[in-house]
């Protein structure tokens, strides 16, 4: 597929001190999760069997959201953000790119058949993973012609180091077609364009189908060799093992490229990308359960405690924000909770116990919760991300 030229992670120390009247050990944990590595110096108590049901609060340690423009602004796009620009004008061809209250939307026109003409909506460069956009196909079919003409509109993440190496999310039709098409694809280059085209994924769908016409595109990626596509929530392509040659920073389009002569337009809503995958909550008693809450009152999705440092749930599938609260249970008891907040892949919350709460005993041995207090430290920094989110 033709293209223009387009253009991780945190890092957390936690030192947690445990003063006790009990002996105490001192274990190093590393432990590398969604995009985030967490690396934490804690006291351990060696009793086992016993288990405190605290009370405590939820701290927002760090938002995993990079930039949100849902594209639906009544006083048109954010030229604060986006770039706009493309050849279908130097082609000879025609162009245009309007935002209201029902979208962002990009045409473009070809001067000729058989030849490609597009126009983009560009973002600044970033060091993200997770890429997120609602793309519309707004025609199944496209006028007859003849020879036969291409319309197709993506997200495109790309890097921003002067080659034309991307991955794109893409929906594309044609008037000689029966059906319109769904599909990831790989693509390299040089400087001035795209040369070597890989189609990884791809699904077709009868022109009958409207439904269908709408995707929500959400592409996870390191650059190098960890590649997901997510459509309307279904993780439908993933690999550790690609040979992406995108090195960060990224840049994304927002593009479509067309041989018609007809003016055809893309539509595109609700643009975010995120550092992280999963939300990740520090600190939680092993066992002991964090959920999302949505506004509605239903959960969204929950995890266990994997251990008494930290807890994550992977939401690169749902559309963000997720607005919701974030829970600690333990057993069937709210021990702690947010409120209504919006939660982003790569957010970081860390669960702070009161020791006010009841102290139950699952074995010989039981802890007064005075016998011992906690002081945390936490220091962060950015990184660019080479590794396996």
């Amino acid at each position: 597929m033709p293209c223009e030229k387009h253009g991780l992670g945190i890092m957390f120390s936690i030192k947690n001190h445990r003063e006790a009247r009990t002996k105490l050990a001192a274990v190093m944990l590393v432990v590398f999760i969604s995009s985030i590595f967490v690396v934490g110096v804690k006291g351990v108590d060696v009793t086992a069997n016993t288990k405190f049901q605290q009370s405590g609060t939820l701290t927002q340690l760090s938002s995993g959201l990079g930039h949100y423009d849902p594209l639906n602004s009544a006083s048109g796009p954010d030229t604060s953000y986006w770039t706009f620009g493309g050849d279908a004008a130097a082609e000879g061809g025609t162009y245009a790119y309007n935002e209201n209250t029902s979208g962002l939307f990009i045409g473009a026109s070809s001067p000729a058949a058989n030849t490609w003409a597009g126009f983009y909506a560009a973002s600044p460069n970033s060091n993200l993973i997770l890429f997120h956009v609602q793309l519309t196909l707004l025609n199944p079919t496209l006028p007859a012609s003849s020879p036969a003409s291409t319309f197709n509109t993506g997200m495109y993440v790309q890097t921003s180091n002067g080659l034309i190496n991307y991955v794109s999310c893409f929906g594309q039709t044609s008037s000689s077609a029966s059906s319109y098409t769904w599909g990831l694809e790989e693509a390299t280059g040089n400087t001035e364009q795209a040369t070597s085209f890989t189609t990884l994924w791809s699904q077709s769908y009868p022109i009958s189908d409207t439904q269908d016409l709408v995707q929500n595109c959400t592409i996870v990626t390191n650059g190098f060799n960890f590649l997901q596509l997510y459509m309307n929530g279904n993780l439908v392509y993933s690999t550790f093992n690609a040979n992406l040659q995108i090195p960060s920073p990224f840049n994304v389009f927002l593009e479509v490229e067309t041989t018609s002569q007809n003016m055809l337009y893309g539509k595109f809503l609700n643009f975010y990308d995120t550092a992280g995958t999963s939300l990740t909550v520090l600190n939680v008693p092993f066992g002991d359960t964090v959920q999302i809450v949505g506004s509605n009152g239903a959960v969204v999705a929950q995890s266990n405690g994997f251990s008494p440092f930290f807890t994550s749930i992977p939401i690169a599938n749902y559309n963000m924000p997720i607005s919701g609260s974030i829970e600690v249970l333990s057993g069937n008891s709210v021990v702690a909770s947010t409120g209504l907040t919006n939660i982003w892949g790569g957010d970081v919350y860390q669960f702070r116990p009161s020791f006010g709460g009841t102290t139950t005993s699952y074995g010989s041995t039981t802890y007064s919760s005075t016998a011992y207090t906690w002081t945390n430290t936490y220091t962060s920094t950015t990184f660019p991300f080479p590794h396996n989110p």
